[in-house]
């Protein structure tokens, strides 16, 4: 009986983690790389992408230079 669990536990496992690997990809538009377009709507089009962590880790980005080790 223990066996039974033991495997069973493991194809669980095993099929979670293989889960784990594929992620729900959304298509994203890629606009702000085409030079052809002007730069405000380069721009938002890459903030529109962006999540609010991200925008805030960017704006948090300059302050960082400015730190002394």
């Amino acid at each position: 009986m223990k066996k039974l669990i033991a495997g069973l536990l493991c194809f669980v496992l095993f099929f979670g983690l293989v889960a784990c690997q594929f992620k729900l990809q959304l298509p994203v538009s890629e606009d702000y790389l085409d030079s052809s377009l002007s730069i405000d709507e380069r721009l938002d089009n890459l903030l529109s992408q962006m999540t609010l962590d991200e925008k805030a880790g960017q704006m948090a980005q300059g302050d960082q230079v400015n730190v002394s080790t």
